[in-house]
């Protein structure tokens, strides 16, 4: 993914977000959208590979259990979940 800086970055109201979510969210897969609440930044929404890399690089609790495989995370995130 290539890096800009913050200020260049999608920023969203959380209502814009709940009334534009799929599309939001399909946004998200190839970069970061900022999400702001009271015009401030809160949130940022991005993908899992994305996620699980930056968790990685700062020693989050990926990096700490070893390697991990993006797609062996999204897959066991797909997966249905039993009630």
């Amino acid at each position: 993914m290539m890096r800009v800086s913050v200020n260049e970055l999608m920023r969203v109201s959380v209502k814009e977000l709940l009334r534009n979510f799929s599309r939001l969210s399909d946004k998200a897969l190839s970069e970061p959208v900022i999400i702001t609440k009271n015009g401030r930044d809160r949130l940022v929404l991005v993908s899992i590979e994305e996620y699980l890399m930056l968790s990685d690089m700062t020693g989050g609790a990926s990096a700490a259990e070893g390697a991990v495989d993006p797609e062996t995370e999204v897959e066991e995130l797909e997966k249905p979940k039993r009630a």
